[in-house]
């Protein structure tokens, strides 16, 4: 693990004051509903943390419109 790993990390908090300071607008509860939808961050405890490859990878999907969910074995109702 690099030395600088958890200096990358935040909270989808403090991620969502750097995208308003770059007038991008999303909310910390939408961002982490995708971050849990997409799988795409770590759990230290209660504390939800996301690099900036996840970061990227949300907003990709989110600009993508991806529906992406995690495989869990459930079908959903469009594939029965």
């Amino acid at each position: 693990m690099r030395s600088e790993f958890l200096g990358e990390c935040r909270t989808p908090e403090q991620w969502c004051q750097v995208l308003r300071s770059q007038n991008v607008v999303m909310s910390s509860r939408r961002l982490r509903a995708n971050a849990r939808r997409l799988g795409q961050f770590y759990r230290l405890g209660r504390t939800m943390l996301l690099d900036p490859d996840h970061l990227k990878a949300i907003l990709e999907a989110e600009a993508d419109g991806t529906r992406v969910q995690r495989k869990t074995g459930a079908i959903s109702p469009e594939e029965s």
